[in-house]
C-alpha cells in the first residue's frame, strides 16, 4: 500500500476540534500491580552445533537450543551472573529460560538455576527453578518472578563432591540454596550463562518473544569471560535461521541476548525536525528525510518496540497528530493544541500508546488497539505530556497541570503529586526494572527534582535553564540518568549511582535534550547543540556532531 504524504508547506487543511473542552481535575487511586503465578516445565535436555554463522553476530557459533556465552576448553568449578528479568509474548506456546549452568556441552549431565517463562496456556508465567540432570529434572521454587526483577546466580563445585547452588531476586526479596551431590560421570568440562529451549515431549521448545536480556557480571572460575575462553552462541531453529542473537562482552562479563536474527543498532535512532521543517531520522550508519512536514516549534517523539521495530509520533504541520513507522505514515485526525508535542511509549506486551495535548487544552490518549481516549484532565498551556512504558506491561503518564502542579495518569487514575513545576516545561518518566517509575521535572523553584512511585520528591539541587525540561532513562541495571540544561547553559546530567556531571557542551537556547539506553551499553544524549545541529553524546566517545541542522527551539528525541 502506498504512504500518504504531505509537503513541508502548510497546508490549509482545517483542524478537527475536540469536542470536550478545558477542565476541572479530579482525584485518583493508587494501582495494584498483577503477580504472574508459577508453572512448571519438563526437565532440559541440550544439544548444540558449532558452525559457521549466517544472519547475526559474524563471529558467533551456532546452537539449537542454547544462546549466550559458553567455556568448554577446560575444567569449571563455578559460573555466575545476573540479569533482569525480561518480558515474554507468548508468541508461540513454548518455554523460554534465563540461566547460568555446569556441564551440559556436549556431555549427558548438568546441574543448572535461573529463571523461565511457561507460555503453552498462552498465558506468560513467570518462574524461578533449578535443575541436576539426570539426577533430578526440573525443580520450581516456590517464589515469586516478574519483569524487571533483578535476579543473581551463583554455581559452585566444591571440594566436598557436591554443587551448591544459590539464586536470588534483589527485587522480590528471596534467595534460595540448593545443595545436591554431583552425579556419577559429571565432568565440569563446560560453564554456561544462557539462555535456551527445553525439551518438551522430545521435541525443542518453540521460541516465544523476550524482550533484550542482559546480564552482567558474568564470572567463569571466577574470572572473566574472554580468561576462560568462552564462546558466544546464537540460537537457530530447525531450518538453521537464527532466532536469537547474542551480543558481545564488554569485558566486564555484560553483554545481553536479543530477540531475531540480529542485535539491534548500537545506538538509538533520533527523531528531529530538521531545519527544513521536516521529520528527519538519524543514525551514525544514515539519515533520511522522511518528507513528512512537521509543525514549527514542535518536537517529535520516538520509542523502540516488543518486535524490534520503532514508531514515530509528531504534531504535523496542519496541526494534527500523525506517525511514522518504517512501513508507512498515518494522520489521525486528532487536533493537537499549538506548540506542543506528542509523547510515545512501546509496551512490554506489543503495541504502542501516544499521549498529547489535544487543542482543547486536555489530555489525551492514542493507541491503535483503543482508539482515542479524552482524559478530561487539563493541562498548563504550551506544555507537552511524557509517557513510559511499565514492566507489567501498562503505562503511566506524567504532565503538568493546568493547576501549575505534576500530575500523572495511568488507565485506571489520574492523582496530583502535590508537586509544583516551572511555567512552561513538561516532565519526563521512566519504567523502573521492578515496576513502577521514576519522573524528572524542573520544580517552580528552578532546581531539577526527582520523584518516583517508590520515594517522595527530591531536590537534586541542580539549577535549570529556565523554559527548558529534562529526560530520564532507566538502565538495564537499575541506574537512572537524567539529561539537562543546566542554569549555565551547558548540557549536564545527573545519576542515581554518581551524582551530578557537568559536560562542558554548549546547548541551543530553550532547547532540552533526549536521553535513551544505548544497546551497547550506557546511555546515549541526543540535543541540539549551540551551533544549531543536532549533536550526540556518549561516556565512550564523547560528543559527536551529526552534520544537521536542526529547527531553531525544537528538540530531538531518542529511541529507547
Amino acid at each position: 500500500m502506498a504512504r500518504r504524504m504531505f509537503s513541508r508547506a502548510c497546508l490549509t487543511a482545517a483542524v478537527s476540534m475536540l469536542t470536550l473542552g478545558l477542565v476541572a481535575l479530579g482525584t485518583g487511586t493508587a494501582r495494584a500491580q498483577a503477580h504472574p503465578d508459577v508453572r512448571s516445565a519438563p526437565a532440559k535436555v541440550l544439544s548444540h552445533t558449532a558452525g559457521p554463522r549466517g544472519a547475526g553476530t559474524a563471529a558467533n557459533s551456532q546452537s539449537t537450543n542454547w544462546s549466550g556465552y559458553v567455556a568448554n576448553t577446560g575444567t569449571y568449578t563455578s559460573v555466575s551472573s545476573s540479569w533482569v528479568m525480561p518480558t515474554v509474548s507468548c508468541t508461540a506456546t513454548g518455554i523460554v529460560s534465563f540461566e547460568i549452568g555446569l556441564d551440559g556441552w556436549g556431555d549427558s549431565s548438568v546441574v543448572e538455576n535461573g529463571t523461565a517463562v511457561d507460555c503453552r496456556s498462552g498465558s506468560p508465567r513467570y518462574y524461578a527453578w533449578w535443575e541436576l540432570y539426570p539426577t533430578n529434572s526440573e525443580q520450581d521454587y516456590s517464589v515469586t518472578v516478574q519483569p524487571g526483577d533483578s535476579l543473581a546466580s551463583t554455581i559452585t563445585y566444591g571440594s566436598d563432591g557436591q554443587y551448591h547452588l544459590a539464586l536470588s531476586d534483589s527485587t522480590q526479596g528471596w534467595t534460595e540454596n540448593t545443595t545436591v551431590a554431583a552425579p556419577s560421570g559429571a565432568k565440569n568440562a563446560s560453564a554456561e550463562i544462557l539462555t535456551a529451549l527445553p525439551s518438551i515431549n522430545g521435541s525443542t521448545s518453540p521460541l516465544p518473544q523476550f524482550t533484550p536480556v542482559h546480564f552482567t557480571g558474568s564470572t567463569v572460575n571466577g574470572g572473566t569471560l574472554q580468561a576462560a575462553g568462552a564462546q558466544a552462541l546464537d540460537l537457530v531453529n530447525s531450518g538453521g535461521t537464527v532466532i536469537d542473537t547474542t551480543g558481545p562482552d564488554d569485558t566486564s562479563g555484560d553483554f545481553a541476548v536479543y530477540y531475531g536474527s540480529s542485535p539491534p543498532n548500537s545506538t538509538p535512532l533520533t527523531a528531529l525536525q530538521a531545519s527544513n521543517g521536516d521529520l528527519w531520522t538519524y543514525s551514525p550508519s544514515a539519515r533520511s528525510d522522511l518528507a513528512l512536514g512537521m509543525a514549527a516549534g514542535t518536537s517529535p517523539a520516538i520509542a523502540g518496540l516488543a518486535d524490534g521495530s520503532y514508531e514515530i509520533a509528531f504534531q504535523a504541520n496542519t496541526g494534527y497528530l500523525w506517525t511514522y513507522s518504517p512501513s508507512a505514515g498515518a494522520g489521525l485526525g486528532l487536533g493537537m493544541a499549538a506548540g506542543t508535542s506528542p509523547a510515545i511509549a512501546g509496551l512490554n506486551g506489543g503495541g504502542y500508546v501516544i499521549a498529547f495535548q489535544a487543542n482543547t487544552g486536555s489530555l489525551w490518549i492514542y493507541s491503535p488497539s483503543t482508539g482515542a481516549i479524552n482524559t478530561g484532565l487539563g493541562m498548563a498551556a504550551g506544555t507537552s505530556p511524557a509517557i513510559a512504558g511499565l514492566a507489567d506491561g501498562s503505562y503511566e503518564i506524567a504532565f503538568q497541570a493546568n493547576t501549575g502542579y505534576l500530575w500523572t495518569y495511568s488507565p485506571s487514575a489520574g492523582a496530583s503529586l502535590g508537586l509544583g513545576m516551572a511555567a512552561g516545561t513538561s516532565p519526563a518518566i521512566a519504567g523502573l526494572n521492578g515496576g513502577g517509575y521514576v519522573i524528572a521535572f524542573q520544580a517552580n523553584t528552578g532546581s531539577l527534582w526527582t520523584v518516583s512511585s517508590l520515594s517522595s520528591g527530591t531536590d537534586l539541587s541542580q539549577s535549570m535553564k529556565a523554559g527548558t525540561s529534562p529526560s530520564i532513562a532507566v538502565s538495564p541495571t537499575g541506574e537512572y540518568q537524567v539529561a539537562f540544561q543546566a542554569a549555565t547553559g551547558d548540557l549536564s546530567t545527573y545519576s542515581s549511582t554518581t551524582g551530578a556531571n557537568a559536560l562542558g557542551l554548549g546547548m541551543a537556547a530553550g532547547t532540552s535534550p533526549a536521553l535513551a539506553v544505548s544497546p551497547a551499553g550506557g546511555f546515549e544524549i541526543a540535543y541540539q547543540a549551540g551551533t544549531g545541529y543536532l549533536s550526540t553524546y556518549t561516556s565512550a566517545a564523547g560528543m559527536t556532531s551529526s552534520g544537521l541542522s536542526m529547527l531553531s527551539g525544537t528538540d530531538p528525541a531518542a529511541e529507547g
